[in-house]
């Protein structure tokens, strides 16, 4: 084997020859040719080693600016910061939002707009009298709409109920959106709950109210009419409730269960 070989397996085991400085004492002439081929040596570990960093980085570079040359052109009409059109990227996260101030009633604001005319007979002023006896006795307030998206006053109605932390808005929704087919909704229930409303009432009991009376076998056994006031009672109850509720009460559950005519 060559000398720096030798040597170098020397340095490095020291069971073959002991550490550099045996051979320095015993050996200056091979001590110092040693030296020199590990000087070397380590010269060109280092060059390659420059040579191999400074090819990745080329190839880093050309693959940053690569894909932005080839999307520029491709992206160039779309908003500042967009890398998809908008309504892909909508649809993708749900229904585009709408907002038709033009579609709330005249005169003094409501507690009830029945866009869809889902209550029936006198269901809409018993449903309006509860809310009100809530918001007397407890100071929450429960909004209802009833809309078929995309038929819905959307957005204006923050400003028309002036929307707060102790304000629950039940949107009671048989419309459709997504796609060429237009999907029907599955649930007909659906809440945006203030902050305050959270500390007496848990988002899950939300959740349970909505899969209870808003779903579809309970719509078509008991009626739209009845899947809202059965979700107002279930509020009204847990709302005067101290700790709250986790789910619908019992009681509601079992009225529901035994008659056809809930309420």
């Amino acid at each position: 084997l060559p000398n720096y070989e030798i040597l170098g397996e020397c340095c490095a085991n020291p069971h073959l020859g002991g550490s550099s400085r045996t051979w320095s004492s015993s050996s200056p002439i091979k001590s110092q040719r040693h030296s020199t081929l590990s000087t070397k040596l380590k010269s060109q570990e280092n060059s390659e080693v420059d040579n191999r960093r400074s090819f990745l980085g080329s190839i880093a570079g050309m693959a940053a600016i690569l894909p932005f040359a080839n999307s520029a052109e491709a992206y160039k009409e779309l908003p500042q910061g967009r890398s998809v059109p908008l309504d892909q990227r909508e649809r993708g996260r749900g229904p585009p939002g709408v907002n038709k101030p033009e579609l709330l009633p005249a005169g003094p604001a409501q507690t009830i707009i029945d866009l869809e005319k889902m209550m029936v007979g006198p269901q809409k002023v018993r449903i309006d009298g509860k809310l009100a006896k809530l918001e007397k006795d407890t100071g929450f307030r429960v909004r209802v709409l009833t809309q078929a998206y995309p038929e819905t006053p959307g957005l204006a109605i923050k400003d028309y109920w002036k929307v707060d932390g102790r304000t629950i808005v039940m949107v009671v929704d048989r419309g459709a959106y997504r796609g060429v087919s237009e999907v029907q909704t599955a649930n007909i229930l659906n809440f945006n709950v203030g902050s305050e409303v959270e500390l007496a009432l848990p988002p899950v009991f939300f959740t349970r109210v909505r899969n209870f009376f808003g779903g579809k076998q309970f719509v078509t056994n008991q009626g739209a009419g009845n899947a809202i006031e059965g979700a107002v009672d279930s509020m009204c109850e847990c709302l005067r409730t101290e700790g709250g509720c986790n789910d619908v009460p019992d009681n509601l559950k079992d009225m529901a269960t035994t008659s056809t005519n809930l309420f």
